[in-house]
């Protein structure tokens, strides 16, 4: 991180660890071209763990080089918490990676909506931070994502605070949304204009290719729908080509 992003991500963290809840059990990992964990294990939320971690937060430098999210992000999950315990993970990042399939898949394959046991929130912050990468990584871990600009210090403390608050309430998963159409009206045959060709054998009619045929039927956006928190705005949509049935209610 440069000078001006270094300087975000220790307020952002400083912001999380001053408002954690009294009973959690929190660790800190910095991860760069390589990564280190400030304890060996999470540590109970106390006085004296909250001063070691701020120090921690305070002298934080750009010292851990390239951006290399994979390992550090397999170490966590590979360290189960107990089977009463909810997981909720922040990342602070302001780098890009070569690998974010491999990271969406690792993050995907933990935070599972039926184990509603982990959550992952992203924060990216600065000009040069990968979008793709924040917004992916909140996608999988069925968690929100946010976008800090350089020096916007007000705009840090509101969505920082605003995560946490998410991370300590209860969200609507498994979201489902239904188009109804018309029952009398059926979409149009992709067949119905189409001259018959003729052959050594007599007329029939062409065959239609299947993506053809998928053209006159809508498009949903997204394909799956995250979970929704409070005060959280949420947009889904349909895009329909011309010539297909439009929708009674959504």
């Amino acid at each position: 991180m440069e000078g001006l992003q270094i300087m975000q991500a220790r307020d952002a963290l400083l912001l999380f660890l001053r408002s954690l809840p009294a009973s959690c059990t929190f660790n800190i990992i910095g991860f760069g071209s390589h990564y280190k964990a400030l304890f060996d294990s999470p540590q109970p939320y106390n006085d004296g763990t909250l001063e070691v971690a701020s120090q921690y937060a305070a002298s934080m430098n750009a010292d851990f080089g390239g951006t290399e999210i994979l390992s550090p992000l397999r170490d966590m999950f590979s360290r189960s918490p107990p089977a009463d315990v909810e997981r909720q993970v922040f990342v602070l990042t302001d780098g890009q990676v070569s690998n974010d399939s491999q990271v969406f898949e690792l993050i995907h394959q933990h935070c599972t909506m039926k184990a509603r046991s982990c959550r992952l929130f992203s924060v990216g912050i600065g000009q040069r931070v990968s979008r793709h990468l924040v917004s992916g990584m909140a996608r999988a871990g069925h968690g929100t994502c946010r976008f800090v600009e350089d020096g916007a210090a007000d705009a840090l403390r509101v969505k920082v605070l605003g995560q946490l608050k998410q991370s300590l309430q209860p969200a609507l998963d498994n979201i489902s949304i239904e188009w109804k159409f018309p029952k009398e009206e059926k979409m149009p045959s992709p067949t119905s204009n189409v001259a018959p060709v003729k052959t050594l054998l007599g007329y029939r009619s062409p065959q239609v290719d299947a993506a053809v045929s998928n053209e006159l039927h809508p498009k949903l956006y997204p394909s799956s729908n995250p979970p929704i928190f409070n005060k959280e705005k949420y947009l889904s949509y349909a895009v329909f080509p011309s010539g297909a049935v439009k929708p009674e209610a959504v």
